[in-house]
């Protein structure tokens, strides 16, 4: 929950805006905080529902006119969010040291116990986001009620204290990210939209953590070898525009380049080179669709210093242009 001094906007600027006006909570019990406050306040709209017993989703689309700290008292739970704009926020909880959020990097943090949470964000700067809170209690329910075991994943990071946990950019994640943000319904269809996208990231999510928790022994490779290529594989995506070299990577990981580039081929099935440069393309890829931003600095921003090249680069992986691509203006 925002806090009391910045949870509310001067106006709705984005599609949800448009189409859910104040009060603020309508008929169908959707939270859209729009009313005016001092100067100083972010303008925009932040959307949150507790569509189940345990299950909340939101949505935040804000410009922060100064910097701002929104603060949050959490249960046992597991948060997942992903930002799908242009700049970086920082995330601190239980005074842990802050951690970067990324655009376009998803993050999921496990907390075993209550705990404090604060989002931080610079003056100047725009967040525009989804996350889903599930509580342990939500999960233990699923488990019982649909007898899934996939569920148990994501049980078994809550027996810890706190934790984090990067997911690949999942094509999944992101066109129900995308989905959630852009939906064309209103009234008690948005209602239904809203939660069955907050049920497929949920999915989605336990079936990550499930394959990744089954997955070690099936490639040959030892639990810390395993854990030591997803290692990797979390440096690279929150450097996707200027990774390391191979060996900064190696001397990140404790292990010799070569090594260090088998068990990273043997587990994602590419090179660190190859996985890199898709990475890069999918994540230019999201920008374009989700993002008004001209074509040469999607490709910039995703680490691509020729236009030209990007282009190539761009129509060999996905058959099309990316000048193509059906673009969205926030």
């Amino acid at each position: 929950m925002l806090e009391e001094e910045t949870r509310y906007a001067d106006a709705a600027v984005s599609d949800w805006g448009s189409r859910i006006a104040p009060p603020v909570a309508d008929a169908d019990g959707i939270t859209l905080e729009t009313q005016t406050r001092p100067r100083a306040t972010p303008q925009g709209h932040a959307l949150s529902r507790e569509i189940r017993n345990g299950l909340v989703a939101a949505t935040y689309d804000l410009h922060y006119r100064q910097d701002t700290t929104v603060e949050m008292e959490v249960e046992p739970s597991v948060l997942f969010g992903v930002s799908t704009g242009n700049q970086t926020s920082l995330l601190n909880v239980d005074t842990a040291h802050d951690i970067e959020i990324k655009p376009h990097c998803p993050i999921l943090v496990a907390t075993g116990r209550h705990t404090s949470c604060k989002g931080r964000h610079k003056a100047g700067s725009r967040h525009i986001s989804v996350g889903i809170c599930v509580k342990k209690t939500f999960l233990e329910d699923l488990t019982q009620e649909h007898g899934c075991s996939s569920f148990a994943g994501l049980l078994d990071l809550l027996r810890g204290d706190v934790s984090f946990h990067y997911p690949p950019q999942s094509g999944r994640l992101f066109a129900t990210v995308t989905s959630m943000l852009q939906a064309p319904y209103e009234g008690g269809l948005l209602v239904l939209h809203i939660e069955s996208c907050a049920l497929g990231l949920l999915t989605e999510l336990a079936r990550i953590v499930s394959e990744k928790k089954n997955d070690a022994g099936c490639r040959g490779l030892t639990r810390r070898e395993f854990e030591r290529a997803h290692q990797v594989r979390c440096i690279l995506e929150n450097n996707t525009a200027n990774p390391p070299s191979l060996a900064e990577l190696s001397r990140l990981v404790g292990v010799n380049p070569t090594t260090m580039s088998q068990q990273f081929k043997a587990v994602f099935g590419s090179t660190v080179f190859s996985y890199i440069r898709g990475r890069r393309l999918e994540l230019a890829h999201q920008m374009l669709r989700s993002q008004s931003i001209p074509v040469s600095q999607v490709g910039y921003h995703v680490g691509f210093s020729n236009p030209g090249a990007f282009a190539t680069a761009y129509r060999r992986h996905f058959g099309r242009p990316p000048s193509a691509e059906p673009r969205d203006a926030h």
